[in-house]
């Protein structure tokens, strides 16, 4: 019995079950389909139905759409012989022509949204007939939001995490996260507790707090609290750090002397603290120049002192203060480089100079001497005149007119041939005059030929020829004298002026007959060729020279030399920096003192605060406590659980 109530119930659920799924397809033959759930006031949207596959000879559509939505236009999708809208009675008819198959989009309408609303309804029914058999009455609907096309939102109010507001108009609601501004102290920090930070949304009032985080110490400036120490004191909370002055390598106030002690003071580099230490006095004695002592020494003293030292001259190699002449003999002078003290030397006299050898007066003195030219035998002639001349200098003497002697026939002429004859001068013989004697038959009919052809020269007029018969030789035209030649003129015995003695131009003589045509002048003497010998550079502790100035050439004395001060120690860390001396009254730094800087430090760094947290060492710190933590809160879940069971 039990098994047939137990079909029985199956059964009448499977029948339940079809009942419902056919009423649920019931009216399910079209669709509507809405291009939008919710719109602006003033904007449209469509409306689309949709129909299953039907065969139909006819449709028609009766479109009703709730108050504040407006219908815009109508349209059948499909093409028909009738496919109308009649929008006065929002109705529309669609005839294919004939029986036919038909599925999808067949009916579209178009929509505009008005005011705002929460709920407005699109509805279209569709009647389809084939023939005279109505298929299906149904109605399909959509419900659209209308929302303002400008919303008029209230002010947000804070919800929780985020913000809101609505609109008046449309009650649409609008949400958004909380923007916080950049925060205001509002309990501010100190070196012994944490401050707040408050920030507020920039939308609605919400709030919103974080803690700030505690200030390090703000000392003051280091101040002298005792000979040895400085401090400074936290502004906040009165907290006072103490540290050893650390004093500067110190700097000399007064300055130490062979005669007294010097002093020096150290200042703290990080307060206004200062110490002093005497400076034991000095080897480095402040001597003046040297002065002259005797003739073999000088002498120099400590103005500060009064201890002197006693040194030799230190004699230059001496110049030349007064050169010898072949009249008087020179002067060397040579000049201690430390005290100018001066001696002399005499230079014995030169002999004279002359020119040359037929030369009267010596070149550097007015010493005339008497010569005896060497005069040569033989006869220097002109066409009026004859003389002797020295071999070396040229100088003339015993100048005569010529004595003409009578004509004096050199060949007797013959019937055939000329004869020839000439007048002498009877002390020279020099050649006056010549000529041809005529032949005593000659008819002279075999030509001429020329004869005493003479070259002029620079001191004798020359002769073009006689023209003589060839036959008889006797002269048949007279030649004629030509002009003496130029001077070939050079200069000579000139000489270049130096420091000592004057120069000459030289006298313009002529090379081939040994005339002076033009005496030279006199050229006066140059300037010295200055040069500086013995100068010696000062030093830390001695004086130096500037030197002699003489004249390289001459070396005459030209100016003497002058002393040069002292420069002086120039210490640095106890050390002059010139010649290494070092000041014994500087102490050096004892390295035991100071504590060298760890690799890369910088020695120049201010300590660190010590009441500042070391950030290495608290991270470690954190571990530790977050692994306590962890065990702890295991060990409590165990607790508890052992007593659940």
């Amino acid at each position: 019995m039990k098994h047939k109530n137990k079909l029985i119930a199956l059964i009448l659920s499977v029948i339940t079950i079809v009942a419902m799924f056919a009423i649920a397809n019931a009216g399910s033959n079209i669709t509507g389909t809405s291009s939008a759930t919710e719109v602006k006031s003033g904007d449209t949207f469509t409306f689309t139905v949709a129909m299953n596959e039907q065969t139909i000879s006819s449709l028609g559509a009766t479109v009703s759409v709730s108050s504040n939505l407006e219908i815009v236009s109508a349209k059948w999708l499909k093409n028909g012989v009738i496919a109308s809208y009649d929008a006065s009675k929002n109705k529309g008819a669609f005839t294919p022509g004939g029986s036919q198959a038909m599925s999808g989009d067949i009916f579209e309408v178009t929509v505009r949204a008005k005011t705002a609303s929460n709920s407005e309804t699109v509805n279209v029914e569709i009647v389809a007939k084939n023939g005279s058999t109505t298929l299906f009455t149904e109605k399909t609907s959509k419900t659209i939001k209308i929302v303002c096309a400008s919303h008029n939102f209230s002010d947000y109010v804070q919800n929780n995490d985020k913000h809101t507001r609505t609109c008046s108009a449309c009650g649409y609601t609008e949400s958004a996260s909380h923007k916080w501004n950049s925060g205001v102290i509002t309990t501010e920090p100190t070196c012994t507790k944490e401050g707040t930070k408050t920030y507020t949304c920039e939308s609605c009032p919400a709030t919103k707090t974080e803690s700030v985080a505690k200030k390090q110490h703000k000392y003051s400036n280091w101040t002298n609290c005792s000979n040895t120490q400085h401090e400074k004191v936290c502004e906040y909370c009165n907290d006072s750090v103490k540290e050893n002055h650390a004093w500067d390598k110190g700097t000399i106030t007064k300055d130490p002397t062979c005669a007294q002690e010097g002093e020096k003071t150290y200042k703290c580099s990080k307060c206004s603290a200062t110490k002093t230490e005497s400076v034991a006095k000095t080897n480095d004695h402040t001597y003046g120049n040297w002065s002259h002592h005797d003739d073999n020494s000088h002498s120099k003293t400590c103005s500060l002192c009064k201890d002197t030292v006693l040194n030799n001259h230190k004699w230059n190699s001496g110049v030349v203060t007064r050169k010898p002449t072949c009249s008087q003999e020179g002067v060397k002078t040579y000049t201690c480089t430390d005290c100018k003290a001066t001696k002399t030397e005499s230079i014995k006299m030169g002999e004279h100079t002359f020119d040359n050898a037929c030369d009267t007066k010596c070149n550097n003195c007015d010493y005339v001497r008497t010569i005896k030219h060497n005069y040569s035998s033989k006869w220097f002639t002109t066409s009026d005149s004859h003389e002797h001349r020295c071999t070396v200098c040229g100088t003339p003497t015993d100048i005569a007119k010529h004595v003409a002697s009578d004509w004096i026939v050199d060949k007797q002429p013959t019937d055939k041939t000329a004869g020839k004859q000439h007048i002498e001068c009877t002390i020279c013989k020099y050649v006056m005059d010549e000529e041809v004697i005529p032949s005593t038959g000659c008819k002279h009919g075999s030509g001429t030929h020329l004869d005493n052809v003479k070259a002029a020269t620079c001191t004798e007029e020359g002769y073009t020829g006689d023209m003589l018969c060839n036959d008889c030789n006797s002269v048949i035209t007279k030649g004629t004298a030509t002009a003496k030649l130029d001077h070939d003129a050079m200069i000579l015995n000139d000489k270049e002026a130096t420091c000592s003695s004057e120069g000459y131009t030289g006298d313009n003589t002529c090379i081939s007959c040994g005339t002076v045509l033009q005496k030279g002048e006199a050229i006066p003497k140059t300037e010295h060729n200055v040069i500086t010998v013995d100068a010696l550079e000062a030093t830390c502790t001695d004086s130096g020279k500037t030197g002699d100035l003489i004249c390289s050439e001459c070396k005459v004395l030209v100016k003497a030399s002058e002393d040069i001060p002292a420069i002086g120690h120039d210490y640095k860390d106890g050390t002059c920096t010139v010649c290494g001396h070092k000041d014994e009254t500087v102490t050096p730094p004892d390295p035991s003192e100071t504590t060298p800087p760890a690799t890369g430090d910088d020695p120049n760094t201010t300590p660190s605060d010590p009441n500042t947290p070391d950030t290495g060492s608290s991270v470690w710190i954190w571990i530790v406590v977050a692994i306590i933590a962890a065990g702890a809160c295991v060990t409590l879940i165990i607790i508890v659980r052992k007593k659940r069971a």
